[in-house]
């Protein structure tokens, strides 16, 4: 049965534009009744309304397009795809987290896109909608510390690793994000762009970033000179320049090459204990060298010993577990 539309002769440009809000089907004909009327207000409705419908269709299309891989596995039988997708890899200062979606297979999500295109509050709108809807959500998380430990490529293969496995819903098949698979023991696709290509990589994208982006704000609270919540730990200029003037702090990645150059800049005999540390093959040696460093014989300030005790234990977390996976 066609649609009724009221006619647009009896009606005010106000009364139109409710009409319009309401959303009816069909519109077509009204739309062409609205060009028709001598009033520009009316015109003017029919032409937002139809740059609407045009976005709102390329919308559409973008998102079937984005589900691609899915309904393609959906379709063999296969039904808890799990989209994964890390965030964190560049800073200087920070963990590196991933996350693990699930969706069911009746989701679209309008507006939803690789985490790096979408401002601020509509990641976190979206943050909100994904956890509603998905069928399994899961996080993993590499500190620093350990960054600097097993180096960052690995750390984001761990990472990966611990979100997959830590789902509550097993999945039938993993989609990631890139070209590098993290060998959960899950049956993974490695997708070049995913995070742009498939809306369940997408989801975890946005999950990864809203969540590190969340922690990056709390630490900025702890260390408030570095401007953590404005730049989340990148290498900004501000940040650079922070780091520069006060050296790093405990959230920084110090195999990081700019966070090593931060410390440079301390005194000789400091940069000569860092040399010493990392040049040692032995945890005997390295006990012994960590108790003259502790006894004070090295001539360190307060915060140089710090760092140098930071050093020490990276360097026998290195020397005790050398498999790093």
């Amino acid at each position: 049965m066609p649609t009724k539309h009221p006619s647009v002769t009896e009606l005010s440009v106000s009364q139109a534009a409710e009409y319009l809000a309401r959303r009816p089907r069909k519109l077509e004909q009204f739309l062409d009744s609205l060009e028709a009327d001598h009033r520009i207000g009316m015109q003017n409705l029919a032409r937002r309304a139809r740059v609407q419908r045009r976005s709102e269709r390329a919308e559409r299309s973008r998102i079937t397009r984005m589900l691609k891989h899915e309904r393609r596995l959906w379709g063999k039988g296969i039904c808890h795809v799990a989209g994964v997708d890390e965030v964190g890899r560049g800073p200087l200062a920070g963990p590196v987290v991933a996350a693990a979606v699930i969706l069911p297979q009746d989701a679209r999500i309008p507006r939803l896109d690789d985490s790096k295109a979408l401002k601020p509050a509509d990641r976190e709108e979206l943050f909100d909608e994904i956890r509603a809807l998905a069928v399994a959500v899961s996080l993993g998380s590499v500190s620093p510390e350990e960054v600097d430990r097993i180096n960052i490529y690995q750390a984001t293969l761990k990472t990966m690793r611990q979100a997959i496995r830590g789902l509550p819903v097993p999945p039938d098949r993993i989609l990631v994000d890139g070209n590098v698979l993290p060998e959960s023991g899950f049956s993974e696709l490695a997708i070049i762009g995913g995070d742009a290509a498939s809306q369940s990589i997408a989801a975890a994208s946005v999950i990864a970033k809203v969540t590190r982006d969340r922690q990056m704000c709390e630490h900025d609270a702890e260390y408030p000179v570095y401007g953590f919540a404005r730049h989340k730990g990148y290498a900004s200029e501000a940040h650079t320049k922070a780091l520069m003037a006060h050296g790093p702090c405990p959230i920084h990645r110090r195999s990081f090459c700019t966070v090593e150059e931060a410390l440079s800049t301390w005194s000789t005999a400091f940069r000569d204990v860092c040399a010493t540390v990392d040049s040692i093959k032995k945890s005997s040696e390295l006990a012994a060298y960590r108790t003259r460093v502790h006894r004070g014989l090295e001539k360190l300030s307060a915060e140089e010993l710090s760092e140098a005790d930071r050093r020490i234990s990276r360097r026998s977390n290195q020397l005790q577990s050398p498999d790093i996976v």
